[in-house]
């Protein structure tokens, strides 16, 4: 391990990983080489290391934390790359900005994350591990991809739904839970298409015949022959009907 030389034959020990041992009397030397003694380098030390604070270029150092940017002004920047267009930077008070080749990508503040500019939010890039989005504490409520278009979700470590293009299937045993007080439904106009059992979908049907409600007696005769043709006439629309829309075959 060589040793680098500070001025007057003094020389920093080195102590392995391009790392090396300092003594007072050599940092001392080392900072009086740089800025001189009482400036510079020197200045900066000192007042970072009792407590005062000192910044350079910008970034103040101060207690123990690095702050990028102590005006209101000038923003400052934690950079990734060496061109400097990949980086975080905070925009306004409470708002951290991330910037990827110089593009906005997301937004950071108490609210959550925002994804900016059509970016996407890209919990796995490779193909040996699926990515999780976990909505839990102990981490057993989670989204995530099982296979290339099938996302699954899990509640409670169980398999609840999963989600493929155009179906949402819901795991064995499952119910749905429908409100006490409101109730729920299923389509909201009349319009919508619906149907069971792999029937095509279909509009809500039209009614039935008119109901014949002439009055009958123990006399069979006109009246009876044309209630009972209405009822059979209904009976046989309505068979009609649940047929469409796949609740009979």
């Amino acid at each position: 391990m060589s040793n680098l030389k500070v001025n007057k034959g003094n020389h920093l020990p080195g102590i392995g990983d391009g790392r090396f041992k300092v003594y007072s009397k050599q940092f001392n030397a080392l900072v009086d080489s740089i800025g001189g003694t009482g400036t510079g380098l020197y200045d900066t030390i000192n007042e970072y290391t009792t407590g005062a604070g000192c910044t350079v270029d910008g970034t103040l150092l101060k207690d123990g934390h690095v702050y990028l940017s102590d005006d209101s002004v000038n923003e400052g920047r934690l950079y990734f790359d060496t061109d400097n267009d990949t980086y975080l930077t905070a925009s306004n008070d409470n708002n951290l900005s991330f910037y990827s080749n110089g593009n906005y990508t997301f937004l950071a503040n108490a609210g959550g994350i925002s994804m900016q500019g059509g970016a996407d939010l890209d919990l796995n890039n490779n193909t040996a591990a699926e990515g999780q989005l976990i909505f839990d504490i102990d981490g057993d409520s989670y989204m995530t991809a099982s296979a290339d278009d099938v996302v699954d979700l899990h509640v409670g470590a169980f398999k609840t739904v999963t989600f493929t293009p155009l179906a949402m299937e819901f795991a064995e045993g499952s119910r749905i839970v429908t409100g006490t007080t409101s109730g729920s439904q299923i389509g909201t106009t009349t319009a919508q298409k619906l149907s069971f059992w792999g029937a095509t979908p279909i509009v809500q049907p039209a009614g039935l015949t008119a109901n014949d409600a002439q009055a009958i007696d123990a006399t069979y005769g006109v009246p009876e022959q044309e209630v009972l043709g209405n009822v059979r006439t209904r009976l046989l629309e309505l068979e009609t009907r649940l047929k469409d829309a796949g609740l009979l075959a």
